[in-house]
């Protein structure tokens, strides 16, 4: 009776030290959770801070991109500029002027016999017409630019769509041969 009394303390002591085992264990793995769930909520906030980062550049970028307002000016001069309404009314209106003014100009050379202000109208005008060309041509050779720089980002984007999807297809092709899972 003894022997069985002995052999039921020890296994008695056994399954309590087993119990603290696994207590024990249950405690490190409860740990080990909690730090894993730290550590994924740290992670988590730095993505929300880096994506909060990221969408406030994009509305920076889209901000100085449509909202600008130092290039209102700017947009309507060109607007101005390139209608084709206000070149028309230009060519006209230097035309029908310079009929009138040189008809005018003939009658006070007639009266005055002055013909420098006429030399001197028509090259004042003749001046804002290079003037609004120069305009022209500098604003067709900046469209020109910003076209170019515009092609070779899609060029670049093209081919970097190209490796990505070659690499896809690699990887596509690797990965199956391990099945599914």
């Amino acid at each position: 009776m003894e022997d069985q009394a002995e052999a039921r303390k020890l296994r008695i002591a056994k399954n309590q030290e087993k119990t603290k085992e696994r207590k024990q264990l249950m405690e490190d793995r409860a740990k080990e959770r909690k730090s894993r769930i730290a550590k994924l909520q740290a992670a988590s906030y730095n993505n929300q801070e880096k994506t909060k980062d990221r969408k406030q550049c994009i509305e920076n970028l889209r901000a100085v991109r449509y909202n600008n307002n130092s290039n209102e000016a700017e947009n309507l001069q060109r607007k101005e500029l390139f209608s084709s309404q206000t070149v028309g009314r230009t060519f006209i209106n230097f035309f029908k002027k310079e009929r009138k003014s040189t008809q005018d100009n003939c009658k006070e050379k007639d009266l005055q016999t002055d013909s420098s202000s006429a030399d001197t109208w028509a090259q004042d005008r003749l001046e804002q017409l290079r003037s609004s060309f120069n305009k022209t041509r500098n604003a067709f050779a900046e469209r020109g630019e910003r076209l170019n720089t515009l092609n070779e980002k899609t060029l670049t984007m093209k081919d970097a769509c190209h490796d990505y999807s070659t690499m896809a297809a690699k990887l596509k092709k690797k990965n199956k041969s391990k099945g599914w899972w």
